[in-house]
């Protein structure tokens, strides 16, 4: 009987070992895009891009120069988050700027002011607005502007991106869907190209579930009558273990090539 409770009171003094000193949790880690090569594009031929994380895997730094020349920086700017806003600055394609966003509860961008630096003064150059359906996802973006707002409406269809009229109709983009999975390159589906990194985070509501195949820009001199041009641009996506390694993007005019590089972190 005594060493029945010898037994007993080990294994109750073991399991309040256990109890106080738990195992460790696994760390978590999370796959993200850390890099891009651009091949091709125009005006700066072949760019290296270079991308950081905070630990909550938030976006924090973007870098971008000339593949030959890393001297040549073309963007570096730094990307803070408090309550409800996110801050860009830094410089943007050549341009110092300043990008204020403000957040509604889910996360998503209402408004965004855009200014420019121009020595020590800091210009207002554009301010948008953004509305998202019960669903969450994007159906209107709105540049305000003393003239008169310049309203673009985004179609959605089956959780994939259909159409925009940009513009106010004077630009409209129809899109065909590929079986690629929607991770890179957001700046092709209208959403705005300097903040179109930030899309995995929610910042512009929810993502279509795949990569478009083709976009068919059609530009009007007036939205009631015919387009006067239409441009065709054809994504052709490579895919490895689930993920989009390299895009192939072409038009008449030009082709250019976005190879992608994803790290475990």
């Amino acid at each position: 009987m005594f060493a029945a409770m010898i037994v007993c009171g080990l294994a109750i003094s073991s399991c309040k070992k256990d109890s106080d000193n738990p195992k460790p949790e696994p760390p978590t880690t999370k796959t993200v895009l850390t890099g891009m090569e651009v091949t091709g594009i125009m005006l700066y031929e072949n760019l290296t891009y270079e991308y950081e994380y905070d630990s909550d895997y938030r976006l924090t730094g973007v870098l971008a120069y000339i593949t030959d020349s890393p001297e040549t920086v073309i963007s570096d700017y730094d990307i803070t988050y408090s309550d409800h806003r996110i801050v860009v600055n830094g410089t943007i394609e050549t341009h110092g700027m300043l990008i204020d966003c403000d957040l509604d509860d889910e996360g998503r961008i209402v408004t965004m002011v855009r200014s420019t630096y121009h020595g020590d003064t800091l210009d207002v150059s554009r301010v948008m607005t953004y509305d998202y359906d019960e669903d969450g996802y994007l159906v209107k973006e709105t540049q305000v502007i003393d003239a008169g707002d310049i309203v673009s409406v985004v179609t959605w269809e089956d959780d994939e991106l259909k159409k925009i009229n940009s513009s106010n109709g004077f630009f409209v983009s129809e899109y065909e869907t590929s079986n690629a999975p929607t991770q890179v390159m957001f700046s092709r589906l209208g959403y705005d190209i300097n903040m179109s990194d930030l899309c995995p985070q929610g910042v512009f509501g929810k993502l279509p579930k795949h990569l478009p195949s083709q976009r068919a820009l059609s530009v009007y001199l007036n939205p009631q009558g015919e387009p006067s041009h239409t441009t065709i641009t054809d994504y052709t996506y490579t895919v490895e273990n689930n993920r989009v390694t390299k895009l192939i993007e072409k038009t008449d005019a030009i082709e250019s090539t976005y190879t992608f590089t994803w790290e475990e972190k």
